[in-house]
């Protein structure tokens, strides 16, 4: 492809099928990578490719700004003892952070003209995937990928105008257009989610009906425990957005556990539909907020 295409047609992707990725063509994304800029050519990333199963597993309970189940992960994180024998201060601060970034953008764009589907995370609990990835402490990570080949055509995200990012030479206040105006701030309208005792109705209920709780599967249980933790310790330092959607996030992968343990169409329904929406979050927040409502009138049928 033309690197004007590339540029287009990259996407968050997060939604993969199970068809892994060669090392062969993994390599040719670390050679992208490392054909990045660097702060005095400081060359300090390190690249940590996760294409063992078991690995991404466990990388991906630590991070909940993961989905979709790729079949690999690549951790960008920089070597602070070369940084601070070859370089400066300010690349301890946040030189190293830029050569990362500059590096992913490269490897997510040569992944895009391969075929492959990318995301880029930073929400992930640091000292976990350390321990994982078996990191010195003189490794700072700064970013994780996702990779792997789409499951599906992402939707294109809506994009800002031009006159509301582009400035030639000095400052000026951009005009706000009539369609912005008009158009009421994402997020101000409050869900009242006031039936937890329902919930816990109804949780009473499916314990009455079938009291073999051992039913549920340990390493679920365990995986979903993990995620609802880190998903609130990264919770003050990200943006307001993410907040509903590890939320709902959370609820998807227990009606699925509550499905596999009891059966019933309504815990599939309901996953399918969080599963289907809740990208929306980013892109389409009245559509993420229609779909919670679809969401909350579909449990209605548990009560």
């Amino acid at each position: 492809m033309e690197l004007t295409e590339v540029i287009e047609k990259r996407r968050s992707i997060r939604k993969f099928s199970d068809k892994p990725v060669s090392r062969e063509i993994l390599e040719e994304l670390i050679k992208a990578a490392a054909l990045a800029p660097t702060a005095s050519n400081l060359q300090a990333w390190r690249f940590f490719v996760a294409d063992d199963p078991e690995l991404v597993r466990d990388i991906d309970s630590f991070s909940p700004g993961l989905s979709g189940k790729p079949p690999v992960i690549i951790a960008i994180a920089s070597d602070l003892a070369e940084a601070e024998r070859r370089g400066s201060k300010n690349s301890l601060v946040y030189g190293l952070m830029m050569d990362a970034a500059m590096a992913a953008e490269n490897l997510m764009l040569k992944a895009t003209d391969l075929g492959l589907g990318t995301c880029a995370i930073k929400s992930y609990n640091d000292k976990a995937v350390h321990k994982l990835l078996k990191l010195p402490d003189t490794m700072r990570l700064e970013i994780l990928i996702s990779v792997g080949w789409p499951a599906a055509e992402p939707r294109e995200p809506k994009r800002k105008a031009m006159e509301d990012v582009l400035f030639w030479n000095t400052w000026e206040e951009p005009e706000v257009s009539e369609e912005a105006a008009e158009k009421p701030e994402a997020g101000k309208e409050a869900v009242r989610t006031d039936n937890g005792k329902s919930a816990a109705r109804a949780a009473a209920a499916f314990a009455s009906e079938n009291t073999q709780a051992q039913q549920f599967n340990k390493k679920e249980l365990q995986d979903l425990l993990i995620y609802m933790i880190t998903s609130a310790a990264g919770l003050p330092g990200e943006p307001h957005m993410y907040g509903p959607l590890r939320l709902i996030e959370s609820s998807r992968r227990l009606a699925g556990m509550l499905g596999d343990a009891y059966g019933g169409a309504v815990f599939e329904e309901l996953a399918a539909l969080i599963d289907a929406g809740k990208g929306k979050n980013m892109t389409d927040p009245d559509g993420f907020c229609e779909m919670l409502q679809d969401a909350a009138a579909k449990a209605t049928e548990l009560l």
